[in-house]
């Protein structure tokens, strides 16, 4: 079982329990008012997990679309945590994404975040975000059963934001543009950049050091 504090971010605020014990031992290292006030996060631990990032938004008169894997990287303290998202990004919505051929692991990741999404828009009618991303995870259990399901929403800006913008703008230069890969990557430490690298933020990071974000578009085969 993993165990997440709600205001953890970027992988970071985690821990792997592997008996009950352990758990109560966790939870006793919390403060009861923080346990009481914000409560814990539980997931089953998925081994030989992929996690997704599916997602629709709606932005300069259009709408697109998405699916597309998170990487991790090393961050100044040699923890892993997110170094980036690749999305495959369409003009149209998550029904247009599913109605092209689609890897089966991929369709499956897009087909349980429309259903979340879907059960949200049944929940709170009148409920509207321009952007609905969602992490989808996709692993085997311990007992050696496949799972496939989404973790968390997100509706506000995310680390997918800038190449989900990156692939609008390439929509608008090209009307006839139907299809992009775009990308975030985010490095710690001195990083060497690709030649296409558009750099959105570099500096020193109070909390990890030096830290470069960069996106990249490219039209999709």
């Amino acid at each position: 079982m993993r165990l997440k504090l709600p205001h953890g971010i970027a992988g970071q605020g985690q821990l792997l329990l592997h008996d009950a014990l352990a758990l109560d031992t966790a939870l006793d290292a919390l403060a009861a008012a923080d346990l009481a006030q914000q409560g814990v996060v539980l997931e089953r631990q998925l081994d030989r997990s992929t996690t997704f990032s599916v997602g629709e938004v709606d932005c300069a008169g259009m709408t697109i679309a998405y699916y597309g894997t998170q990487s991790v990287t090393a961050d100044g303290a040699g923890r892993e945590t997110y170094g980036g998202s690749q999305l495959f990004v369409i003009r149209g919505t998550l029904d247009a994404l599913l109605e092209r051929t689609l890897p089966s692991q991929q369709r499956e990741a897009v087909l349980k975040a429309r259903h979340y999404d879907r059960c949200v828009a049944a929940a709170y009618p009148g409920f509207y975000a321009s952007r609905r991303n969602y992490d989808v995870i996709d692993g085997i259990t311990q007992y050696g059963t496949r799972l496939c399901g989404v973790l968390e929403q997100s509706w506000r800006i995310g680390g997918a934001t800038q190449a989900e913008l990156a692939a609008v703008a390439a929509f608008q230069r090209e009307p006839a543009l139907h299809a992009v890969v775009a990308a975030t990557v985010e490095r710690y430490g001195a990083a060497a950049l690709p030649a296409d690298a558009e750099i959105y933020y570099t500096g020193e990071d109070p909390r990890v050091g030096r830290l470069t974000k960069y996106r990249y578009v490219s039209v999709a085969d």
